[in-house]
Order: C-alpha cells, then sequence, then structure tokens
C-alpha cells in the first residue's frame, strides 16, 4: 500500500508542478513523458490546453488517464478497460495537504538558462516540502511554454522530462470524459460531485 501511495504522490507532485506552471501561460502542446522514479522508467503522454491537462502513463492494467481542470477543480480519473471515471474534486487545501510546495519566489534560486529538448528554459532551484522532509530539485521552465519541461531531483531519486513536444493540436475530446463512459462513485460511500 505504502508504494501506491508513493506512486499516487509522484503523480500528484507533477500535477501541481505542471499547473504552477501552466498559470503563468495559457499554453497549448503535447509530449511524451519520460518519467525515472528510484531507478525505473516510465513513459507517458501529456496533453495540455490553458488549464486542462490530460495524462496517460501505463500500468499493469494498461493506460492510466487522469483529466485535471485547474479552472473547476477536478480531477478525472478514466478506467478505459471497463469504460467508466470517477469524479475527484480536488481543493488547494487537499494539495497542500499532501505536499507543501512554496509559491514564494525565494524559494526558487535562479541558475540561468539552457536548452532543452528545443526549449530556452530558465533552471532554478527550489525545495519541496512533503511528509515532513525536504526535497530539493532543479527545475526548468521553458520561456515560450511558461511550462517546466524538467525536474532533476538532487538525490537523483527522481526526474521527468517532457520530450517530442508538439505545440497546439489538442483535441477538446481529450480534455473530459468520453459520454460513453458511466460515472463511478468515490470509495466509503462519499458521492461525487455533480
Amino acid at each position: 500500500m505504502r508504494v501506491k501511495n508513493r506512486g499516487f504522490i509522484v503523480v500528484l507532485l507533477n500535477i501541481v508542478l505542471l499547473l504552477l506552471a501552466v498559470e503563468v501561460r495559457a499554453a497549448e502542446f503535447s509530449a511524451l513523458v519520460i518519467t525515472h522514479f528510484h531507478g525505473k522508467e516510465s513513459r507517458g503522454k501529456i496533453y495540455v490546453k490553458g488549464n486542462r491537462i490530460r495524462q496517460e502513463l501505463p500500468s499493469e492494467s494498461g493506460a492510466r488517464i487522469v483529466i485535471y481542470n485547474a479552472d473547476t477543480k477536478m480531477a478525472w480519473m478514466l478506467m478505459p478497460e471497463r469504460k467508466m471515471y470517477l469524479e475527484v474534486p480536488i481543493s488547494e487545501e487537499m494539495i497542500r495537504g499532501l505536499m507543501q510546495v512554496s509559491k514564494d519566489q525565494s524559494d526558487l534560486k535562479p541558475l540561468g538558462s539552457e536548452k532543452v529538448n528545443g526549449y530556452i528554459s530558465d533552471k532554478y532551484e527550489t525545495v519541496f516540502r512533503m511528509d515532513g522532509g525536504e526535497l530539493r530539485h532543479h527545475i526548468w521552465i521553458a520561456k515560450k511554454l511558461g511550462t517546466i519541461i524538467k525536474i532533476d531531483s538532487l538525490d537523483k531519486s527522481f526526474s521527468r522530462e517532457y520530450r517530442e513536444i508538439t505545440e497546439g493540436g489538442v483535441p477538446e475530446s481529450l480534455l473530459a470524459p468520453p459520454a460513453d463512459y458511466h460515472k463511478m462513485s468515490l470509495p466509503g460511500g462519499i458521492p461525487a460531485r455533480k
């Protein structure tokens, strides 16, 4: 169970990081996402259109798809093998409760600019506070996209990078649950938000 929670926190970390950057500029792009977590590599896809994001990540049962809408503070977890989805409201308090990411610019130490996967990017060192500890990272924010396109933890336990970035062309149909999917209720009898 602990491993699953770690995986969820990593996914949440990625979503939060992306949302913090996406608020800077309304980017629209798709990319291959390569993640390294404790020596294991995974590859997935990400689609960004304004404040809406779709992540397709590999899992044992096929693709794990999460769609997040920052404007409505709603996430949908799609289960294509069952044609079902779980709708989960996500408040800023819930995100802060799982992980403290400071928006204070003093926590971002500028380290210059570098070209990353074809994009001139500002490089920073920053600290993420999680479970009472701190994780130091280098992040690269692509100037043109206004989005974090690379993250490396200084302890080498985690990295994430966007490659094969294609600007524009993200279809609206990817940013909401398909019409033929059935909505599930949240576990524990908590009704899903309508």
